[in-house]
Parts: C-alpha cells; sequence; structure tokens
C-alpha cells in the first residue's frame, strides 16, 4: 500500500546531507541547473530551455503526497541545496520505481555528497517504503555516473543499442538496479551505516581494505 498521506514531506537523513522537498527559494539554483547543458546532455530527458517562470511553476506543481513522481532536494551543511535526487513511475503493487540522481555545480562533486545521499535513499524506499526494486537508466557516454551506481551497489541488468540523441549521434541505454537484498549487502559490506561520524569507503575500497579515491 501506498504511505500515508503527505509522508513525502519527511526530512530524509543521512550521515552528512538531507533529503527534503523542493521550496521556493531552490528556484535559482534548479533554473540554472536546468539550463546547463553540461548536466542535462548526460540526463535520459529532453526539453527546451527552461524560463524562472516555468520552474517556479515546476516547483508549485510538486505534490508532497504524490503517490507515483515525487523528487528530493539534496541540501549538504554549510552548502545548501546541491542537486536532486528522483523517485518516478512508483508503481506500489510491485514495490519498484525509476530513480535519478542529478549533483548541479562539479564544486560538490567527489566530496562523498551523492554516496550518502544515495544511501538515505536506499535506506528510505527499502526500510521505510517497503520496496523490492530500484532502476535507472543512464546514457552509455556518462561513464561517472554507472561507476556511481556500480559503487553504490547497482548491477547494469541491460543494453539498448541506438536509445538516446546527442550531438547527432545515437547512444545506447544502460539499465541498472538495486534490490532490496542488494542494499542489505552493500551494508553489510561497506558498514555505512555503523559509524555515523565516520565517511564511509566505497564497496570498492572496502574489499581492498583501502579508503575511498578521491575524484
Amino acid at each position: 500500500m501506498p504511505p500515508a498521506r503527505g509522508c513525502g514531506a519527511v526530512l530524509i537523513k543521512g550521515k552528512t546531507v538531507s533529503l527534503r522537498a523542493p521550496e521556493p527559494q531552490d528556484l535559482e539554483r534548479l533554473n540554472r541547473w536546468a539550463n546547463d547543458p553540461s548536466i542535462w546532455r548526460n540526463l535520459t530527458g529532453w526539453h527546451f530551455p527552461y524560463s524562472t517562470r516555468s520552474t517556479a511553476e515546476w516547483i508549485a506543481s510538486r505534490q508532497d503526497n504524490n503517490q507515483t513522481d515525487h523528487v528530493f532536494c539534496i541540501e549538504a551543511p554549510d552548502v545548501g541545496l546541491i542537486g536532486t535526487s528522483s523517485l518516478r513511475e512508483i508503481d506500489w503493487r510491485n514495490r519498484r520505481a525509476l530513480q535519478g540522481m542529478m549533483i548541479g555545480d562539479e564544486a560538490n562533486r567527489g566530496k562523498g555528497y551523492a554516496v550518502d545521499a544515495q544511501m538515505a535513499l536506499l535506506r528510505y524506499v527499502f526500510d521505510e517504503l517497503g520496496f523490492q526494486r530500484l532502476h535507472t537508466e543512464i546514457i552509455e557516454t556518462n561513464e561517472r555516473s554507472i561507476q556511481f551506481y556500480q559503487k553504490c551497489g547497482w548491477t547494469i541488468d541491460g543494453r539498448q543499442e541506438d536509445f538516446y540523441f546527442r550531438e547527432g549521434r545515437w547512444h545506447g541505454r544502460l539499465i541498472l538496479g538495486i534490490t532490496r537484498q542488494g542494499y542489505v549487502d552493500l551494508c553489510k559490506r561497506t558498514r555505512y551505516w555503523d559509524d555515523g561520524k565516520k565517511p564511509a569507503a566505497s564497496p570498492r575500497a572496502a574489499r581492498r581494505g583501502k579508503p575511498a579515491p578521491r575524484k
């Protein structure tokens, strides 16, 4: 069954970042990121340039109790809004959803914020909402995102050729997924939630017994 009305407004906490609903004060950054070619060329969707008015209308249209589509703003301490994470096409009967994530400014990447946001969302959907599976779709040229999801325990489930058209060329689509058991295994392997004060190593680094490399 879907969660109780209004539960989407709950603040979701990681070890460092928080996930919250979009607010009017997020307008400037969200609009800037929506019009940044370096960001949207790697996203699976497509759109025309966004005006500040259309972004404001999008924020106002967000419903905290939306049962099929929800966007969270990622907020880091002393930085504020750094990106977004989403759950789309939520299927409550089969307990699954399409997940996406974006860190807006280059300066906020490679600091562990994205991993913490991903782990917080996984804990929320698997331990609180009772989901069984998440999946995501990535353009094959977006190697950074592919590596990120794999670091967070996701596996490549499939590939489709000539799926996205970018800059005059066709590119394939990779489908990645993670199950609840996959998340449980990831937590055991990395011991991510064992100590909220220390940043966790990546799964690959944990297997080597070395700290995660900084990008």
